[in-house]
């Protein structure tokens, strides 16, 4: 009976299909992939590029770097170049710029004060003070002039006065800095003081010489009549306001008209005063 039992299941083994071993499951946190050593060679000489940066955008940027719309200067300074105070050294000197014929020249720029004595010696340089002096050949043209007095005027500035008036003839560089302005500035500029003074300045009477705003020749000569008599002595209006009416055909007659226009313009009565010298005295 035993031996009839075991027979028949044993047939019964032998005609069942051979059984598929079932897959063994790992722990995902555990598992790791078996490499040959060719396979991990290639992985760790593979490189792979960095993605690219976004675009930066206004998000992105510092809030001091993003421009204030209602910031005036900014969008002045942004949409046409100005001159600027920044010209200026915190010394008063201006600043020399890094052009091949710069109008200005400091002591920094040549070899000491050896080169500069030189320069002044053979009249390739005119000094402003010890330390810095203009290109004589840029004093030679009205916009050389400009480009000279644009480095030493503040933002926001007109020329005026004396220095106007040397721009548009030339001659001796003024010894007074004379601009319109709302501002005040008490630090000399190459030993020179600043005199701002704020009359009522119409369109017509400001022009501009490359980047220099400066008055125009009537105004300029408005603008010196009304001088005290020492600015006038020193200014050397006696011959300076001739210069001016002849070279740019202003009338005197002209010059007065702007004076009864504008009574409350500090000295008024000796600006009417010395314009009737004038007339009385040309031809």
């Amino acid at each position: 009976m035993d031996t009839q039992t075991t027979t028949t299941a044993e047939a019964i083994t032998a005609a069942a299909p051979p059984t598929t071993p079932q897959p063994t499951f790992m722990d995902p946190t555990t598992w790791r992939p078996r490499l040959d050593p060719a396979t991990l060679s290639s992985i760790a000489t593979l490189s792979i590029p960095p993605a690219p940066l976004a675009p930066p955008t206004f998000a992105s940027m510092p809030s001091a770097s993003v421009p204030d719309p209602m910031d005036q200067r900014s969008v002045m300074e942004a949409t046409e170049e100005m001159p600027t105070y920044a010209a200026m050294g915190t010394d008063g000197r201006a600043k020399s710029d890094s052009s091949p014929n710069p109008p200005l020249v400091n002591v920094d720029d040549v070899p000491g004060g050896i080169g500069m004595s030189r320069l002044l010696d053979e009249d390739v340089l005119v000094g402003l003070d010890d330390e810095c002096g203009y290109m004589n050949d840029h004093a030679d043209t009205l916009y050389g002039r400009a480009s000279i007095a644009n480095r030493m005027v503040p933002f926001g500035s007109i020329a005026a006065g004396p220095l106007a008036a040397w721009v548009w003839v030339g001659g001796e560089f003024p010894h007074r800095l004379d601009m319109i302005s709302n501002s005040r500035y008490r630090t000399l500029a190459h030993g020179r003081q600043i005199t701002v003074y704020n009359r009522k300045t119409p369109p017509d009477h400001v022009m501009r010489l490359g980047q220099l705003r400066v008055t125009s020749p009537l105004r300029t000569i408005c603008d010196i009549a009304c001088m005290d008599e020492g600015g006038k002595i020193l200014a050397g209006a006696d011959s300076l306001l001739p210069m001016l009416l002849e070279r740019y055909e202003v009338k005197v007659e002209t010059c007065l008209q702007t004076l009864w226009e504008n009574p409350r313009w500090p000295n008024h009565g000796g600006g009417v005063h010395t314009l009737m010298r004038l007339r009385h005295r040309r031809p």
